[in-house]
């Protein structure tokens, strides 16, 4: 794979090539043809993200709210500053609860930004609109659910690790496509990589090929902070108040997980939903007449169905139990959430 290297930068060190790197031959190509993606797409997300930098106009991150999203899009505001970009041109628009980014009321908000270039990570895709209705803007996606290669939003051009298997993290993604534009990204955003990863991978993940040699990352900061961490980052979206800002913030300004473990804020967070969990977790299931659905009914603004779900799935023990259910009906004003 061709690699990208701005004039003021020199090739890694051999020590920052190990750390975190996916192994290499003497070509220069990194990792499996073709994988985490397609080597067109990423190679076309390079220049992308290096005209952007070069422009130095008003650019617009558009992230996930978990761990993964989180991750791909503050390792994407890293390297956009390390390449020069102002940090004062950027600005990040995180969706509101229970939105996605193709809703008219999330549109809206990211064209009153004005932004010249846009960046969508970890959003999903669809056949849609244009990301803003700015006749002028460039959009770049970054993503790793499964999609076709029509449906993305028109107008923008769009790098996916969906296809080729293991499908890599939208974290992962983005670090691979980053890392050959700036010797410091190794350094500085190995560990966004993992904590991406971990976070829709599960904590336990093997780094195994054609995922990269991660070892050095989990040496250096430990698979248990990492981990912690992922906890961490996703408890401010599990709130009542839904306050992904506060997530956004830690990480971007993290240099490392030991400084997400120390955040007030997110520790308050973990508190919140831990003590919410508590709470609903205990109301008993009641089963469909063959036995096969359990549902686990509760109220809460809080995000707890997902956890409250995955406990009982692994707590139930029946031959004939298919689906573990958890509904809140209190999460989404008129609705029921479902996991």
């Amino acid at each position: 794979m061709k690699r990208l290297v701005s004039p003021s930068t020199g090739p890694p060190s051999s020590k920052r090539a190990r750390m975190g790197s996916p192994a290499s031959d003497d070509s220069g190509k990194t990792g499996t043809a073709d994988w985490p993606a397609k080597e067109e797409e990423m190679e076309a997300a390079r220049h992308f993200i290096l005209d952007c930098a070069t422009a130095k106009t008003e650019t617009l991150i558009a992230p996930d709210k978990d761990a993964d999203g989180l991750a791909s899009g503050s390792i994407l505001q890293q390297t956009l500053v390390l390449l020069g970009l102002p940090l004062s041109l950027i600005t990040t628009h995180l969706v509101q609860r229970g939105n996605n980014i193709h809703d008219p009321s999330e549109r809206t908000a990211m064209a009153e930004l004005s932004p010249s270039y846009v960046f969508v990570l970890d959003q999903g895709s669809r056949r849609s609109l244009p990301v803003v209705d700015i006749p002028s803007h460039r959009a770049l996606i970054i993503d790793h659910h499964q999609a076709a290669e029509d449906e993305f939003s028109s107008a923008s051009q769009h790098v996916t690790a969906c296809n080729p298997p293991p499908v890599a993290t939208s974290a992962l993604l983005t670090y691979l496509i980053c890392r050959p534009l700036h010797p410091a990204i190794d350094e500085q955003c190995a560990w966004l990589a993992v904590l991406g990863t971990h976070g829709d991978l599960g904590t336990n993940f093997k780094w195994q090929p054609p995922f990269p040699d991660m070892g050095e990352v989990l040496k250096r900061y430990t698979r248990k902070k990492l981990n912690d961490s992922v906890s961490l980052i996703n408890a401010p979206q599990r709130t009542a108040a839904y306050n992904v800002p506060v997530a956004w913030d830690a990480l971007t300004q993290a240099i490392g997980p030991a400084d997400l473990l120390i955040n007030k804020a997110l520790l308050a967070a973990r508190a919140e939903v831990n003590a919410e969990v508590e709470r609903c977790t205990h109301v008993p299931p009641k089963f469909s007449s063959d036995g096969r659905v359990a549902v686990l009914r509760m109220k809460s603004k809080a995000q707890v169905h997902p956890v409250i779900a995955t406990r009982w799935a692994e707590h139930l023990k029946s031959a004939k139990l298919e689906v573990v259910m958890a509904a809140n009906e209190g999460y989404l004003e008129g609705k029921v959430n479902f996991s």
